[in-house]
């Protein structure tokens, strides 16, 4: 799952969140960045929408050194990733 949000394979995410419901979409790397994370970080913006869009998504879960994926994006210049962010109802 992680590896397929990273690389934006939209069709295997999606894939995913439809049918494997038993996954944890929150699981972090050695890191702590969650796939959501990395895809901010990535501005894998297909994917970020997605991610946002599914109830299992914690989009405040923060690295090992507490940024946030918000934090990231803004650090990495992101501005498309941050206004999907910041739109998040």
């Amino acid at each position: 799952f992680m590896c397929a949000c990273i690389n934006s394979h939209v069709t295997t995410v999606e894939h995913f969140l439809s049918s494997a419901k038993n996954i944890n979409i929150n699981l972090v790397n050695c890191h702590g960045c969650s796939a959501f994370y990395i895809s901010c970080q990535y501005g894998r913006n297909d994917v970020v929408s997605l991610l946002i869009d599914e109830p299992r998504t914690d989009i405040m879960l923060s690295d090992e050194g507490n940024w946030s994926p918000l934090m990231r994006a803004a650090w990495l210049g992101k501005t498309e990733t941050i206004k999907r962010i910041l739109c998040v109802k």
